[in-house]
């Protein structure tokens, strides 16, 4: 019988508190494992927790024994890329905009294929629509403001959402210290 390894499950805590309380569509982050059988498990294992909370956790990549996992909130991220601009900017880069699920496997493939990240990551990660396409017209220059991502458009609500993720980040940390474990932490929708 599998015996689950916590280390997975406070990653995902530690690094991704935004998506697991519903505020934020997605968060991508590199997390270490020893054994890639045992990292798939863990996977499956989080999974059978999460989807029915309404959040699904992929590995988008793997190189020198980590992986770029991505947890996301599917309805959010439909509701994201309908975004008239957002879909623009994602047809453009060939992306099937009225499949969120098409989109996370095109993502994964074009991941695959460079050693960066392409621009459009921040349509999967609750960027604004028009904050990622500043950062690909003007190539990361004449932001406005730097926090979580370079903002090009509403200075306001990028300061309020950027306090709103550290806030969460702290509870979050605070809460798993004190033993609360994730599935009481992970809102579901």
């Amino acid at each position: 019988m599998y015996k689950f390894h916590p280390m997975l499950e406070e990653f995902i805590v530690r690094h991704c508190s935004p998506t697991l309380a519903g505020i934020k569509t997605g968060n991508i982050s590199t997390v270490p494992y020893e054994d890639l059988g045992q990292f798939w498990e863990e996977i499956r294992c989080l999974n059978t927790r999460l989807v029915p909370k309404g959040m699904r956790l992929v590995p988008l990549k793997f190189f020198d024994c980590k992986a770029l996992v991505y947890i996301y909130r599917p309805e959010y991220l439909e509701a994201d890329l309908s975004v008239d601009l957002a879909c623009e900017l994602m047809q453009s880069r060939g992306y099937n905009c009225g499949n969120a699920g098409l989109c996370v496997k095109k993502l994964a493939m074009r991941l695959k294929e460079n050693d960066g990240f392409p621009h459009e990551i921040g349509l999967f990660l609750s960027y604004p629509p028009a904050d990622v396409d500043g950062f690909i017209k003007y190539k990361a220059k004449n932001f406005i403001l730097a926090g979580d991502w370079k903002v090009y458009s509403d200075v306001e609500n990028a300061v309020k959402k950027f306090d709103d993720y550290r806030r969460c980040k702290a509870i979050y940390h605070m809460l798993w210290d004190w033993g609360m474990h994730m599935d009481y932490l992970a809102i579901g929708i």
